[in-house]
């Protein structure tokens, strides 16, 4: 079986462009280990609970996977027009944005 040209060229550039996301395996701490600011003693009740913090994926490291899910949940609207603005939109968006990252490095995380 034969491959067209343009076809492999743009299998290759996927390829490279998933593999060059994921070249790190080294995790950098967010958090710093601080003493409590209330000893266990004190009788305190808990008055507001933060949200359990959602683990990264491996969709949210790559923006060529994470631009059509972002445009999904934010259109208005249907499924109709949430699939067509995620395929539409979201993905040359996200083509765009993992070259970008490919080029400049992944932007760091917001606070």
């Amino acid at each position: 079986m034969r491959i067209s040209k343009p076809i492999h060229l743009g299998l290759c550039v996927l390829t490279a462009a998933a593999l060059a996301g994921c070249g790190h395996l080294h995790h950098k701490r967010v958090t710093a280990i601080e003493p409590p600011l209330i000893s266990e003693n004190e009788g305190v009740t808990t008055i507001v609970e933060a949200p359990v913090a959602r683990p990264v994926t491996f969709a949210d490291r790559h923006p060529l996977l994470n631009r059509p899910k972002q445009y999904y949940h934010n259109t208005n609207g249907g499924k109709f027009s949430k699939t067509v603005a995620a395929t539409v939109i979201g993905v040359p968006c996200g083509i765009g944005a993992e070259v970008v990252q490919i080029v400049a490095g992944q932007a760091p995380a917001m606070r």
